[in-house]
């Protein structure tokens, strides 16, 4: 389990690494009532962190979209696509 699973800007990270911090990811996304079949929409850029959350969410077994920061920045029609989805997300619960 201490064998290296990824390599990112040059830092190792092992499994065993990786299994702790999506399990305690788990934990966090559990203390906001994120639970199966959940939609979750993530701001992130690429990094071992969005990877991190990926998976908890994964195993949780909630939906996620990902919306990259670049993406936001060249694209600035985005937002208004975003604010469309968050409003039909927080009324169809």
């Amino acid at each position: 389990m201490n064998n290296i699973a990824v390599i990112n800007k040059n830092i190792k990270y092992s499994y065993i690494y990786l299994y702790n911090n999506i399990n305690y990811t788990i934990s966090l996304l559990n203390n906001l009532n994120i639970t199966r079949k959940d939609r979750v929409i993530i701001f992130a850029n690429n990094s071992i962190e969005t990877v991190i959350l990926l998976y908890a969410i994964n195993k949780i077994g909630a939906i996620f979209t990902i919306f990259n920061t670049h993406s936001i920045i060249k694209n600035p029609y985005i937002f208004m696509l975003l604010s469309k989805i968050l409003s039909i997300s927080l009324f169809s619960k």
